[in-house]
């Protein structure tokens, strides 16, 4: 049963609510699972302080266009015959960013097939080594994810179609940015058993934000907890696309405004009403909100402190 709104208004005294109403916090308080997307949710793809200067995503892009240009035909030729079988119309010889998102899948499919014992090298080299140009050390997002979500037992999986490297396994994409936001090794390395990646989805065959690939996240979510209802999974993605089909389904959604250049537009602003999705702008001091509303309820007695299955706090315990 909801707590009255004047109630919940002495719980939260003193908090700012980040434009959420208190009801609206309560809800997202009931959260167990944080589902959180890495690409320009986590880190801004662009370059802030220059927007002039390419951002990260664009000069990953740019870097993979020009390796595969670069690739030998009979590889070329391997990923013509996937994406045609798929019903997809690509100029292979002239590959644009804007067939990137189409075309990227099956390049991973065909790397792996093709150059299986280079597979993590080749993909690491499609990506290039960009991490140092425009990602900065994010001390709020990092004690958010490492201490004030485990203290309120809250359990963080990261959904990316950024590829991520196994456990005990050289840095990839997802490494690499954790690395460079100040993220501890235990939490880099631990946080991999809950990772849905590029590697995963491409394997499986369904990408984001195909509804397939948010239920084998789910899949793999609810394998390793016990999930009494969806809405005690909150997902948080800069992709409204992304968070069409779990919001749905009951999960609980934000939509984090990334740092495209352009606002959002009219049209998704009213598309995320309608969906009843809210909006926010910092991810970092929304987490630590959540936690401490949290935290909050359970002193208040509205909410039970869940029994902790895993050592939150080092991500040691894996799945």
């Amino acid at each position: 049963m909801l707590p009255g709104d004047n109630m919940l208004k002495e719980v939260f005294k003193g908090l700012d609510l980040q434009g959420l109403t208190p009801e609206k916090l309560y809800r997202l308080a009931h959260c167990r699972i944080m589902v959180l997307d890495v690409d320009d949710t986590l880190y801004p793809i662009d370059d802030q302080a220059f927007f002039l200067r390419p951002g990260i995503h664009d000069l990953i892009k740019q870097n993979i266009i020009r390796t595969f240009n670069e690739a030998p035909d009979q590889f070329k030729k391997a990923v013509e015959r996937k994406i045609k079988k798929n019903s997809f119309t690509i100029d292979i010889n002239n590959l644009s960013e804007k067939d990137l998102g189409i075309a990227f899948p099956f390049i991973v499919q065909v790397i792996h097939e093709m150059y299986p014992n280079n597979f993590i090298d080749l993909l690491n080299h499609m990506y290039g080594d960009f991490y140092d140009e425009s990602i900065t050390p994010d001390i709020v997002l990092t004690s958010a994810i490492e201490d004030a979500l485990p203290q309120a037992d809250i359990k963080t999986y990261l959904w990316t179609n950024g590829p991520s490297s196994e456990p005990d396994h050289p840095d990839m994409h997802v490494q690499k940015i954790l690395r460079q936001l100040g993220f501890l090794d235990q939490t880099i390395e631990g946080i991999k058993p809950y990772t849905y990646d590029l590697i995963k989805s491409t394997q499986d065959g369904f990408g984001k934000p195909a509804e397939e690939n948010w239920e084998n996240m789910l899949r793999i979510i609810t394998q390793q907890n016990e999930i009494d209802d969806y809405n005690q999974i909150l997902v948080i993605d800069d992709s409204l696309k992304n968070l069409a089909y779990p919001n749905s389904l009951g999960n609980q959604t934000l939509w984090i405004q990334g740092s495209s250049k352009k606002p959002p537009s009219p049209e998704e602003i009213n598309d995320a009403k309608g969906l009843g999705i809210e909006r926010i702008t910092d991810l970092g001091t929304t987490l630590n909100l959540l936690a401490e509303a949290r935290q909050r309820l359970i002193e208040a007695n509205f909410l039970s402190a869940s029994k902790r299955n895993y050592d939150s706090l080092d991500f040691q315990a894996g799945p």
